[in-house]
This record gives structure tokens, C-alpha cells and sequence, in this order.
């Protein structure tokens, strides 16, 4: 009966002063803050204990550029965004801290280009099997989508 009187109160105040209920959590959908991702995928390695690969494309239908500061894969040990990048006559991988999506725009993470790179996968992670790929926009922002599980055979 105690929390009566702070209900009271609580409700008195949203009434009269215009109080505010608590801010929401950040949005976690397939489209939040006009960003959508499409085409996601976890590629699994040819050779057990290499790092698989998630790829998806990512776009950003707001009138403002989003920047991703991070990923996260449910049953992922390590996840980490990378480019490959051609110096010197050589192709290697660049590490990546954060990727911008411009303004009504959008930007693919695919072979040979910007991936993810996953270690540490679950025993769960085999071919048919779902994740979670949550990206993490600068804003705190997240946006959440499924990623199949397949293998580099699947031809995709």
C-alpha cells in the first residue's frame, strides 16, 4: 500500500507539470532511425576455427548521414568491421572503428569489399541456423536483423 501514494504522485505530476515518462529504449527493428538493412548473411568458413564473414547492405533513408560505430552477432565471440584494401600491388584487410551510411544513401558490406569478420562462433552456428546481427548506430541506435547461416559453398 505504500506505492500508492508515489503512483499518486507520479501521475499528478505527468497531469499538472507535464512531466515526462521515461525516454524509451533504442529502437532494435530491421528500420530504425530511417536505417534498414537487407541481403544479411553469415558465411561460414571453408576451414573449421578460420573466422566466417556477415555481409549485408545497409540504408539510410533520413535526411541525416548515420554513422555504425559497431556490430554485434548473437553467438560470436569477436566481431570486427573490416575493407579490403589494395596497397603496393597487395590486397590485405583494413580494420575499421566506425562506417558512415550518407543521407539517402547506402553502403554494401560484401566479398571482396567491406565485411564483418566473425570468430569464436557457437557449436549452435551451423548451415540453416539463424543469428542476430545487431549494428549499433553513434546515437546508440540499434537495428537488428536475422542473418541465415551458410556455408561458402552455398554460392551466395
Amino acid at each position: 500500500m505504500r506505492l500508492l501514494p508515489v503512483v499518486a504522485a507520479s501521475l499528478a505530476c505527468m497531469a499538472i507539470a507535464g512531466c515526462k515518462p521515461a525516454a524509451q529504449p533504442a529502437a532494435q527493428s530491421p528500420q530504425a532511425a530511417g536505417v534498414s538493412l537487407s541481403n544479411a548473411r553469415l558465411v561460414l568458413p571453408i576451414i573449421s576455427g578460420d573466422p566466417a564473414a556477415a555481409y549485408f547492405n545497409a540504408s539510410n533513408g533520413g535526411d541525416k548521414p548515420s554513422r555504425i560505430a559497431s556490430i554485434e552477432i548473437a553467438g560470436a565471440g569477436m566481431v570486427m568491421m573490416h575493407d579490403t584494401v589494395t596497397e603496393g600491388g597487395k590486397t590485405g584487410m583494413a580494420m575499421m572503428d566506425s562506417v558512415d551510411i550518407p543521407a539517402h544513401g547506402s553502403v554494401t558490406f560484401a566479398p571482396g569489399g567491406k565485411h564483418v569478420m566473425v570468430d569464436g562462433l557457437s557449436e549452435r552456428m551451423k548451415p540453416g541456423a539463424k543469428a542476430t546481427l545487431t549494428l549499433i548506430l553513434d546515437d546508440g541506435t540499434k537495428v537488428q536483423v536475422e542473418l541465415p547461416v551458410e556455408t561458402a559453398a552455398s554460392g551466395q
